[in-house]
């Protein structure tokens, strides 16, 4: 894989006691700065304490960004669900999209395990997928 191949990362992760919801969007700002010089786009989604990430771009930029979350300690139980080559990009237009799936609720509930407690890190890749095509059409896309 070369590093004009369009490369899409999709994790999932718990949040750490260490992290503050309410600080997410100061960190977004920062995120969309270190996105948007590595040319990587992408969406976060934050959900009852637990994380959805998608990462697109050339392979050397979202490897990086991918490995910063990975040694981030605000995040637990990280798992990458996909990580693979893609015509295109799902999320082009934005360098860090932003779901509140806690504000969204209902339109979450309907891919998520009911009664898990951090329940983005039940999702399956194919789970993760379908989700992220349904936002990506909600947001107009």
């Amino acid at each position: 894989m070369n590093d004009t191949t369009l490369l899409q990362a999709i994790y999932v992760s718990r949040a750490t006691p260490d992290f503050a919801a309410s600080s997410i969007h100061a960190l977004l700002t920062g995120w969309r700065a270190n996105n948007a010089a590595l040319n990587v786009t992408g969406i976060l989604f934050y959900y009852r304490n637990s994380f959805l990430q998608v990462l697109e771009g050339p392979g050397t930029g979202v490897r990086k960004q991918l490995d910063i979350f990975l040694d981030d300690g605000r995040h637990a139980d990280i798992a990458v669900l996909t990580t693979e080559s893609v015509p295109a990009k799902l999320f082009g237009e934005w360098s860090m999209g932003y779901v509140d799936a806690d504000a969204a609720g209902n339109l979450v509930d309907e891919y998520v395990t009911p009664g898990v407690a951090c329940p983005l890190l039940a999702l399956s890749a194919s789970d993760a997928k379908r989700m992220l095509a349904f936002f990506r059409t909600v947001a107009g896309g």
